[in-house]
Order: C-alpha cells, then structure tokens, then sequence
C-alpha cells in the first residue's frame, strides 16, 4: 500500500491517463513502499531523503485534423474551433504562445503589437476565455498559432493543487500555414466532440510544430 501522500495521488491520475514515477530522493521509512517501479515507470531505488513532488508525466496528446474547406480555401475559423470546445472551456486556463493573423482589434491596439507581445511573453500571454473569444470574433484570418489550455480544479491548474512539478497540458489548438487546424487532447471526449463538429477530419499523432 502506497502511504506518502503524494502516492495517494496516484490512482486518480491513471484514471485520468496520466503517469507519474517519484524521484531517487523520495522517504524509505520502514513500511513505505521500496522497489524499481510505481505504476509501470522505471524510478530507480528508494533513497532515505526528505520526498519531494513526484515528476509528472504528460499523458499523450492525440489530435484531430480539420480542413473543412471551400474551393481550396479552408472555411473553419478560430472562433468555430472555439465554439466546439465551449462546453469544456470553463475547466482550463488559457494562454496563447503564438500567433499570426489578421484582424482589427480597435483604435488603440493592433496586430502586429498583439502579436510581438505574445512573443515576448517567454511564459506566453495568459487570456481568460471570454477574452479569448472576443479576440477571435475580430480576426479575419489566422496564418498560424499555438493555444494551449491546462486543467483547472477552483481556479488553479489540476497539477499545481495536488502539488505536482508541473501543470498539466489537456488541450492544444494549432493552426499551421493557413492549412490546417489541428486540436489535440489528452481527453477522447474532446477529441470526438471535435470529430463531430467538422466535416473534413482525420486523426493524427502530431501535436508538436516549430513555428520558427
């Protein structure tokens, strides 16, 4: 029986997909658990210091292509990808890591100032949701982007509260070269959601792009 607290959070997390392995350092007081594995991940052997946040594995992202499209011209906007997503959007933070597009976002603020702030930004620029909508509603276009939302329990992200290394990364939205959408998930819920929402869909395992 796994008695450090942290442990204990470990079963909910595999419910959820996700993995974890507590680190060389964590307390081999007699009865805790000794041995080379929690959960099928190699940790190595149980060492006498103090035990730290255990070390958060991503579950695997898997991802939706969209490329509904008109003569060629792809036809599915950020504020419809958004649209799909929004019986979930309440339970993520957002922030956008990157972004091309064009629109008019009003007299004291435009694009290209948006745009340069987001890079910038070496954490990414945090937007709540209605924001986030707000924002899509005034772009015409979107050449390329990142946004990414994270698991949140009351307002803080899922991994921060159960004290975990890292939050976890639940949702990507990608746009790539005016192209192609790609939404991407740890929950088959939303990734089917999606599947429904949009006629020109197919499954990839892709989740990661370089814009530079």
């Amino acid at each position: 029986m796994l008695r450090f607290p942290e442990a204990q959070l470990l079963k909910g997390y595999q419910d959820q997909g996700i993995s974890f392995c507590a680190p060389d350092h964590t307390q081999s007081k007699k009865g805790f658990l000794k041995g080379p594995s929690v959960a099928g991940t190699s940790c190595g052997n149980w060492g006498t210091r103090k035990a730290k946040a255990p070390l958060l594995m991503e579950a695997k992202m898997r991802g939706i292509e969209i490329t509904d499209n008109k003569n060629g011209y792809l036809t599915v906007s950020l504020k419809d990808i958004l649209n799909a997503l929004a019986n979930y959007a309440k339970s993520f933070s957002w922030t956008i890591f990157y972004l091309e597009a064009v629109g008019d976002l009003g007299p004291n603020r435009n694009m290209l100032s948006l745009e340069s702030e987001i890079r910038n930004s070496p954490n990414g620029l945090k937007i709540q949701w209605d924001e986030l909508l707000e924002l899509a509603s005034l772009m015409s276009e979107v050449t390329n982007t990142r946004i990414e939302g994270k698991s949140v329990t009351n307002g803080t992200p899922a991994a921060d509260s159960a004290g975990l290394t890292e939050p976890l990364t639940r949702l990507k939205i990608l746009m790539i070269d005016s192209s192609v959408w790609i939404v991407c998930s740890t929950d088959d819920e939303i990734l089917a959601t999606i599947e429904k929402r949009f006629m020109e869909t197919k499954h990839t395992e892709d989740c990661v792009y370089d814009y530079d």
